[in-house]
C-alpha cells in the first residue's frame, strides 16, 4: 500500500485537469473578447441584437452582454427576443441630456451618408 498513488496525483490526472484549467481559460478569453465587441456596440449606439443558433448561444451572449456592461460601468438590460436573438441595450442612455445629443448627431449623420450615397431623389435618375 505504500506505492499506491492518489488518483489526483496520476499523470492522467494532471493531464486533464491542466486540459480543462486550459479550455476554461480559453473559453473566458473568447467570452471576453465578444464582451468588448458588445461594449463597443453599446457605447456607439446604445444596444445591440446577437443572432443565436440555439439556447447554449443565446445564454452565451446574455453573459456576455452583463459582462459589456461591466466593462463600462453601465446598468445592461438582456432579453431574448422572438426570433431566437438576443437584445442588449442600456435602459438608462436616454437618461442623458449630452449623450441624447450625441445619438441624435450620430443618427443624422448616418441618414445624410445614405442619402448622399442614393442620389439625387428628384430629377432625372442616373442610369443603374
Amino acid at each position: 500500500m505504500d506505492n499506491v498513488a492518489r488518483i489526483e496525483a496520476a499523470p492522467t490526472a494532471r493531464r486533464r485537469a491542466a486540459k480543462e484549467a486550459f479550455d476554461a481559460d480559453q473559453a473566458d478569453r473568447a467570452q471576453h473578447a465578444q464582451a468588448q465587441r458588445i461594449a463597443e456596440f453599446l457605447h456607439r449606439d446604445g444596444a445591440v441584437v446577437i443572432t443565436c443558433a440555439d439556447d447554449d448561444q443565446r445564454e452565451a451572449s446574455r453573459r456576455a452582454g452583463r459582462r459589456a456592461g461591466r466593462i463600462r460601468g453601465h446598468r445592461i438590460r438582456t432579453m431574448v427576443l422572438e426570433t431566437g436573438d438576443v437584445a442588449v441595450w442600456e435602459p438608462d442612455r436616454h437618461t442623458n441630456p449630452l449623450q441624447v445629443r450625441l445619438d441624435a448627431r450620430r443618427a443624422d449623420r448616418r441618414l445624410d451618408e445614405a442619402l448622399r450615397a442614393m442620389g439625387p431623389l428628384t430629377g432625372p435618375q442616373p442610369p443603374d
